[in-house]
């Protein structure tokens, strides 16, 4: 398999990397930064599973939602301090206090963002504010699916 999906249409979003049962796919920066995937072809075996999964290539429907709803932390450091009224935070503590695990984006020291687990309430911080940049995923939908196989709780 030569790519996945055009360049340009590349979301970075590394599910094709998560899938891939060869792990031959590796994400790559161009010259203004933006990660897209490359194929070890050698190790391919063409099972198609990251053209599959890849959301550029096949993208989901978009439905109506039938219900909404609108809350806010009744704390006001929270509120005050999170971009989504507090409650990502109200909720990331109680799965953490339940023993689960928050997975989010962290600003790096290198202006990069990548997702992470947390699992320490101390942690929770690091996930609070906007992150208007392409983020860096990693194995993260892999963890996650552990997560799911253990049945253990999480968010993300």
């Amino acid at each position: 398999m030569q790519q996945i999906c055009e360049k340009e249409k590349c979301t970075g979003c590394e599910a094709c990397l998560n899938i891939c049962p060869q792990k031959c796919i590796q994400m790559t920066t161009d010259e203004y930064g933006w990660a897209y995937p490359v194929i070890n072809q050698t190790k391919c075996i063409n099972c198609d599973m990251c053209v599959k999964t890849c959301p550029s290539v096949n993208p989901h429907k978009l439905i109506t939602p039938n219900h909404v709803f609108a809350a806010i932390a009744k704390n006001s450091y929270d509120y005050e301090t999170a971009t989504s009224g507090g409650v990502a935070i109200v909720l990331s503590k109680k799965i953490i206090s339940e023993g689960g695990t928050v997975y989010g984006t962290v600003m790096n020291e290198d202006l990069t963002v990548s997702h992470c687990p947390i699992t320490k309430p101390e942690d929770i911080d690091l996930l609070k504010g906007s992150k208007y940049v392409q983020s860096l995923v990693g194995r993260s939908y892999q963890l996650i699916k552990e997560d799911l196989k253990r049945k253990k709780t999480f968010f993300l």
